[in-house]
């Protein structure tokens, strides 16, 4: 199994290949984020995310990049995402909780850091209405196909309780931008103080994260809860979650 320090390295040698192969002048930003940078990396469970920066992207730099990212790839690398600096920038508006989550937890592999973002808190709240509610969709129709296969059952739950963290963490950058945890636990029992969530059963899949063993059935109470808070989450963002005047980063407020 590769352990964080060994997935942050192999993620700085792919940046360097990859600055190397097409110049730094094209490769303007490259940025570790997610469960590594958060020191919540779980081998054979987490995701090891980059979101990289090209000056422009053309098809003839993707064709240059094409056996490099293969590499990534076969090395247990996830898909990196890929914007133009430009683009990126003007994307606040349409990835606004990406853009809150890399500033707030990221590596700098090659490049400046991420800038504090200026995100407007309904582009933020459109966002998680529908990243709620297709995260529920999509939960539920894979819990349909692995219902009968309890190991595939607890792999799916550990797999999908860091996008929950990450979701309820867009929450509360909605209601208090400045006391955003940056744990997943933490995350939890914010959540449950100010909206009022039962976390608990989310919490009992993030401690199981590591276990490959982990085998509940389709009547198991966590998958019911989470189940629950898909719900009360979805329903609470579609009511139209009140959010401050402002849900960006602490570091941009206003004096």
């Amino acid at each position: 199994m590769v352990t964080e320090r060994e997935a942050i390295e192999r993620a700085r040698r792919a940046a360097a290949d990859w600055v190397a192969a097409l110049g730094p002048q094209r490769v303007q930003a490259v940025w570790l984020y997610g469960s590594v940078a958060r020191g919540e990396y779980v081998p054979g469970v987490s995701d090891v995310n980059l979101l990289v920066l090209w000056d422009r992207v053309a098809p003839e730099d993707l064709a240059r990049w094409a056996p490099r990212l293969r590499a990534w790839l076969r090395e247990g690398g996830t898909l990196p995402r890929l914007f133009g600096a430009e683009e990126w920038a003007r994307a606040v508006d349409v990835f606004p909780l990406e853009h809150l989550e890399i500033h707030a937890a990221h590596v700098v592999l090659h490049g400046p850091p991420p800038p504090p973002p200026r995100v407007d808190p309904e582009a933020l709240r459109l966002e998680l209405e529908r990243e709620w509610a297709t995260k529920r969709l999509q939960l539920r129709l894979h819990l349909a196909t692995v219902a009968d296969r309890s190991e595939a059952l607890g792999h799916l739950l550990r797999r999908a309780a860091p996008t929950l963290a990450a979701l309820l963490r867009g929450l509360l950058h909605l209601v208090d931008p400045a006391a955003v945890p940056r744990t997943a636990e933490d995350t939890f029992a914010r959540a449950a103080e100010r909206f009022g969530f039962d976390t608990t059963p989310l919490v009992a899949v993030w401690r199981r994260r590591a276990e490959a063993r982990w085998r509940p059935t389709p009547d198991d109470p966590v998958i019911r809860g989470v189940l629950a808070l898909l719900d009360r989450a979805t329903e609470l963002v579609d009511r139209g979650l009140a959010p401050t005047t402002d849900a960006s980063s602490p570091e941009n407020a206003e004096p």
